[in-house]
């Protein structure tokens, strides 16, 4: 994970380099109703709060994604839910893979060996997912896992 002026770079993966994915506009929002839009592994950690009903992400637009995202379903055919760019250009380059994977973020069964045979479970009461992207274009980014490194060959106390 990276981190840019102290907040946390949101990745999907240990893509190195990785980039997140473009918004069409600065401080644009990509809002899902109806319990879809997060990522498939908070969506299991959050399946046990039963009164969940929205859910707000922030991240920082860093620039230089490759993937364009527009707040309309007409743009969002693949139902970005944090994938970074690096993810979206390997995963989507395959377009059985692409729909698949596209349908497995719906909630629908799956055999797919690919899959486990796992599928997108939303918390029981969700009702919407917002996504938040902020111009971060220009902060200085941190790279975490470095500065941990660092600090735990030190002699200093956390």
């Amino acid at each position: 994970m990276a981190v840019a002026d102290g907040i946390p770079k949101y990745t999907c993966c240990p893509a190195e380099p990785f980039r997140l994915a473009a918004p069409t506009t600065n401080d644009m929002k990509l809002v899902y109703e109806g319990g879809g839009g997060l990522p498939i592994h908070y969506a299991r950690a959050f399946g046990s709060l039963q009164h969940l009903h929205s859910i707000f992400i922030t991240i920082p637009d860093f620039g230089g994604g490759k993937t364009t995202l527009r707040n309309d379903q007409e743009h969002n055919k693949d139902l970005w839910a944090g994938e970074c760019d690096r993810c979206m250009e390997i995963m989507y380059e395959d377009g059985d893979f692409r729909d698949r994977y596209v349908a497995r973020k719906q909630g629908l069964p799956t055999t797919d060996k690919d899959f486990g045979g796992s599928v997108y479970v939303a918390p029981p009461a969700l009702k919407r997912v917002e996504w938040t992207f902020w111009n971060a274009e220009g902060c200085e980014e941190v790279d975490v896992q470095e500065s941990w490194d660092e600090w735990s060959d030190s002699d200093e106390d956390p």
